[in-house]
């Protein structure tokens, strides 16, 4: 049997984009000063909590990596980037606001069936899921903190369960909100799912 690690899957806090109703996917934007009391409250939540990491992977999208800065306890440059954690590449969307896409249509598809929405220049929902598993066969640690997106991490955790790719926005995170995970081997387990207790108001700014 191998080492177990646990990991806490954080998906990142209220950006400029989100603010802005904008579809980011790979474009970069800041936090929101909301998001920067998000995180903030975060990290009180895990010190209040004793939640302790000893390896700390980032998105290399700033939404997330400052996240990871104001909430995970560690310094900046100890904090591992990656590209494979960042949102689903939405092509020809991205950068648009959510208002110019979602037709009544467009969004009941989206919701519902998600990877029978034709984006141009898009990834697909199994090609996200797939570097997001790639990703997690290179962490090392045993209390391990991974700061992502919520497209990317519904579709990550859709996989984990089993479940069809389009009922992927059942695992959605609320900005902030994270999961807990167990990991040893091969074996993937879900311990606990999407917790905002830290905070005041729910915030479900998505993309």
């Amino acid at each position: 049997m191998g080492c177990k690690k646990n990991i806490v899957l954080i998906r990142h806090a209220n950006s400029i984009g989100n603010k802005n109703g904008i579809i980011q996917g790979h474009l970069d934007y800041s936090l929101s000063d909301r998001g920067k009391e998000e995180a903030i409250s975060l990290g009180e939540y895990f010190k209040k909590n004793n939640i302790i990491f000893d390896k700390v992977y980032s998105s290399d999208l700033a939404r997330a990596f400052e996240t990871a800065i104001l909430s995970s306890g560690f310094n900046k440059k100890n904090i591992i980037l990656s590209k494979d954690l960042r949102e689903i590449y939405l092509g020809s969307w991205q950068g648009k606001k959510k208002s110019e896409i979602f037709t009544n249509e467009i969004r009941m598809t989206w919701e519902k069936s998600p990877s029978k929405v034709n984006i141009k220049d898009a990834e697909t929902l199994k090609d996200a899921g797939k570097r997001m598993m790639r990703f997690l066969k290179t962490i090392s640690g045993e209390n391990i903190a991974v700061f992502s997106h919520g497209g990317i991490i519904a579709i990550f955790l859709s996989i984990i369960k089993g479940t069809d790719i389009d009922d992927c926005w059942k695992f959605r995170h609320e900005n902030t909100a994270y999961s807990f995970l167990e990991k040893e081997d091969q074996n993937i387990k879900i311990t606990k799912y999407n917790i905002h207790s830290h905070l005041k108001t729910a915030d479900d700014s998505w993309f």
